[in-house]
């Protein structure tokens, strides 16, 4: 059903513009997307990496990992439901 489409690793983090530093000027991350001023989507080779804000802590429910469904969002929900 996914396995052909790529999968975005997905980082919760309390402070954004801390954490923008740290990917962009320590790892040298490439910016793709900014979304407001709680997610960046960054590129990583031929990967990419999803950063979000969050309010407070987060737990190991967090996501970790989103698949990108962009042309058949409405037939992949309905199967699994």
């Amino acid at each position: 059903m996914l396995s052909h489409n790529d999968v975005i690793a997905t980082i919760p983090v309390s402070d954004l513009v801390r954490s923008r530093k740290f990917y962009e000027e320590k790892l040298g991350l490439i910016v793709d997307t900014v979304i407001g001023d709680y997610c960046v989507l960054y590129r990583a080779g031929d990967t990419r990496v999803f950063v979000y804000q969050i309010d407070g802590t987060f737990s190991s429910g967090a996501v970790v990992a989103t698949w990108a469904v962009e042309d058949f969002l409405e037939t992949l929900v309905a199967e699994l439901e």
